[in-house]
């Protein structure tokens, strides 16, 4: 059977398990085996049976059996489920995957089309700006405080216990920093500031049914990064005891910000450009107290430590509405301090992607005065940008950005810009073999990322013969 895509739940549908009687002494590798959740991890056959063990077990009165693994014991045969669905499930070892070359070469194709994008605004951002119209608002600090948009339905549906999901995941991450020493210093590290910068608040008296939700946690390390060599994501897409998480629950809206093909040309026009972006953008926008509740987290010092439970209390990045509300909050910042601040303000409108900014003048004294007022702009919303990095030569006493060397080249929004030469970089890297495939050839030239067509002149010859391989319809190895 070959099958499209791996099945998205397993089971199809919550099964009844009230009458099976499973030995207290056995210890299961998924304790939820009967509750829909996406899949973790696929393993081939050739591996399937090597994490098998001899021991099996089959359940009295059912067609169940337990079959021991190096995991622990799993559930396989069939049984009832609670709610019957049309849907026909069926289960095998093998699968083998299409190749999807041709689907990725017709989207290549595709990239080169020049569209008009009219469509219109959905519903569901129709919705989600008219909740964060009557809901927002500024705190004593200036600071935005904001609503997730939880989709109307939320009171028909049980969210269910997340607790012993986030309890596991906690117990798992930390064998995981005991093996590795560096990634536990600056994971700790990482939460201390987020504790000390008063961006999470622990939780003493925490009641685990209250329809809260504890977000499951892990860290992607980024040791080429400046600033942030850990960072701590946030799995908003875990599911409870019935199957639901947050993310199922919260409309995601959408970013409410330019493209970045109009923000990129925009840029290439100031005679005097900078980049920068805004220092921890989500953490800089709180959420509604009455919300935190979803946003609980477990986490304990060290490994023998006890766990505690905290609440953060910004805007979370994992979760699906953190796009949204942080770049609609830019934009409520834009309008409510237009006319103290007003050319920062179409700056900030206009010239933002997400938390990074591509902007610039055209002489220097409007670069020095942009500078500035864009500054106080975002500060007035409890924000400060960083990692400036300017084409004004440091050779001027009007020279404001420290942040970059005499020669460096940044990466923002996809594209490597060299400040001193005011050009942007292509960084190519070609494969050493002397015998190419289609797929090489396809492999090499799909690499770049050029949003704007700048090498199209350059890469046009490559196209063309790519098309060729195609139209002779030569086998991609």
């Amino acid at each position: 059977m070959v099958l499209p895509k791996i099945t998205d739940f397993s089971p199809a549908t919550r099964l009844d398990v009230s009458n099976l009687k499973i030995p207290e002494n056995i210890q299961l590798a998924d304790e939820t085996f009967y509750i829909p959740q996406k899949v973790d991890l696929l393993f081939g056959c050739e591996l399937f049976f090597e994490f098998i063990k001899a021991d099996k077990i089959r359940l009295n009165d059912s067609r169940l059996i337990l079959q021991d693994t190096c995991f622990g014991y799993i559930v396989a045969g069939s049984i009832e489920p609670i709610f019957q669905i049309n849907n026909a499930t069926s289960h095998c070892f093998l699968s083998r995957g299409m190749d999807t070359l041709d689907k990725t070469l017709r989207s290549f194709w595709e990239i080169e089309n020049v569209t008009c994008d009219s469509s219109p605004i959905s519903e569901e951002l129709n919705y989600c700006n008219e909740l964060y119209e009557k809901t927002h608002y500024r705190n004593s600090e200036g600071r935005y405080v904001v609503q997730m948009p939880f989709k109307p339905e939320i009171e028909k549906i049980s969210l269910g216990d997340s607790y012993q999901m986030a309890s596991k995941r906690l117990y798992n991450l930390w064998k995981r920093l005991n093996r590795d020493p560096t990634m536990k210093f600056l994971y700790s590290e990482f939460l201390r500031e987020y504790k000390n910068l008063n961006h999470m608040e622990e939780i003493t008296n925490c009641n685990h049914s209250n329809g809260g939700y504890f977000l499951p946690h892990q860290g992607v390390l980024r040791l080429s990064s400046i600033t942030t060599k850990l960072r701590v994501v946030f799995d908003a897409s875990a599911t409870t005891t019935t199957g639901y998480s947050v993310n199922d629950l919260l409309c995601a809206g959408g970013v409410q910000q330019d493209d970045l093909f109009s923000i990129l040309t925009r840029f290439r026009k100031h005679q005097y450009a900078f980049t920068a972006d805004i220092n921890k953008m989500f953490r800089q926008i709180e959420i509604n107290p009455s919300q935190r509740k979803y946003l609980n987290i477990l986490w304990k010092e060290g490994p023998e430590e006890n766990v505690k439970v905290f609440a953060l209390k910004t805007v979370t990045y994992g979760t699906a509405s953190a796009p949204f509300l942080a770049t609609r909050t830019l934009q409520q910042l834009a309008k409510d301090e237009r006319e103290n601040f007003p050319i920062a303000s179409k700056v900030l409108l206009e010239d933002f992607y997400m938390d990074d900014c591509l902007s610039g003048a055209s002489d220097i004294n409007q670069f020095m005065a942009l500078k500035k007022e864009l500054g106080e702009l975002l500060l007035r919303g409890g924000m400060t940008l960083h990692k400036w990095c300017s084409s004004a030569s440091s050779e001027s006493d009007l020279y404001p950005f420290n942040y970059c060397e005499k020669q460096s080249t940044v990466k923002t929004l996809g594209m490597m810009w060299n400040n001193c030469e005011d050009a942007f970089l292509f960084d190519i890297s070609t494969s050493s073999t002397t015998e190419f495939t289609k797929r090489d050839v396809l492999s090499q030239i799909a690499r770049l990322f050029d949003l704007l067509g700048l090498l199209g002149p350059v890469i046009s010859k490559a196209k063309i013969f790519l098309q060729r391989l195609w139209l002779l319809q030569i086998d991609w190895s």
